[in-house]
């Protein structure tokens, strides 16, 4: 009858760790279809661009490249990421929209060397808070 009772306290121990397993393994992985892919890195002047995509939607963000090192992670291509995207130019901060850049050009200046355009089959230009150059900041 002990032998019974110890048998059914490991079965209850056992069952009860493997449940904790499950949902623990739920919270840490995140569904790729929340996350950005990374399809390409590239740089002009002093401006990183980085193509992405998410449910079959392309995007563009730019970042600022940063001589400063990071103790971040360092983003790579054909990673997923998660990123909370700003239109570019944001209008949403400034009092007049209507003096800062037009909504239907389709490139803008980003300082006075390099210029960035928008791009067919890419659905617009972003940036990022989750980005310093190329380190992501969750």
């Amino acid at each position: 009858m002990k032998n019974l009772i110890v048998y059914f306290f490991v079965i209850a121990i056992s069952c009860s760790s493997q449940m904790k397993n499950k949902s623990d393994k739920n919270v840490t992985n995140t569904d790729e279809n929340d996350l950005f892919k990374i399809a390409k890195i590239d740089s002009i002047n002093s401006f990183y661009i980085i193509y992405c995509t998410k449910d079959e939607q392309n995007y563009k963000i730019i970042s600022k490249k940063e001589d400063e090192k990071y103790k971040f992670e360092k983003i790579n291509e054909s990673e997923y990421y998660s990123f909370e995207l700003t239109n570019f130019p944001d209008y949403s901060n400034s009092d007049n929209p209507l003096t800062g850049f037009s909504s239907i050009e389709p490139c803008f200046m980003l300082d006075k060397d390099t210029q960035i355009c928008k791009e067919q089959g890419i659905k617009g230009l972003y940036t990022t808070k989750n980005l310093k150059g190329l380190y992501y900041i969750k």
